[in-house]
C-alpha cells in the first residue's frame, strides 16, 4: 500500500487526492488501516498530508495526533498528499486541496 500511494503522489505531479475507501477496497483491508498508513508516512515525514476536520482543511501536522485525523470523519474519505522534497509547501498543499491549485 505504501508504494501506491508514493505512485500516485508521483504520478499525479508529486500531488494527489486520494479516496481512502477505494484504497481501502483494492488492497482489502479496512479503511481505519489506509488512515494509519497515511499517519504514519506522514509522520515519517515522507509524504506531506491533508484532510477534512469537520470543518476545514487541515495539514496533517495540525491534528493533535494520528488517532485524531485515523478518526475524522475526512469528507468521505478524501486526503490530499504530496511528495516532500523541492519546492513541496503545505501552504501549496492546502491551495490544491481547496481546488485552486
Amino acid at each position: 500500500m505504501k508504494r501506491e500511494i508514493l505512485r500516485l503522489a508521483k504520478a499525479g505531479g508529486n500531488r494527489a487526492c486520494i479516496r481512502t475507501h477505494q484504497l481501502s477496497a483494492v488492497f482489502n483491508l479496512p479503511e481505519i488501516r489506509v488512515r494509519q498508513e497515511l499517519a504514519g508516512l506522514a509522520e515519517q515525514k515522507l509524504i506531506l498530508l491533508t484532510g477534512w476536520d469537520g470543518h476545514g482543511l487541515r495539514d496533517y501536522s495540525t491534528w493533535a495526533n494520528a488517532d485524531e485525523f485515523i478518526h475524522s470523519s475526512l469528507d468521505g474519505g478524501n486526503v490530499h498528499i504530496q511528495l516532500p522534497g523541492a519546492g513541496a509547501d503545505t501552504a501549496k498543499l492546502s491551495t490544491f486541496a481547496a481546488g485552486a491549485g
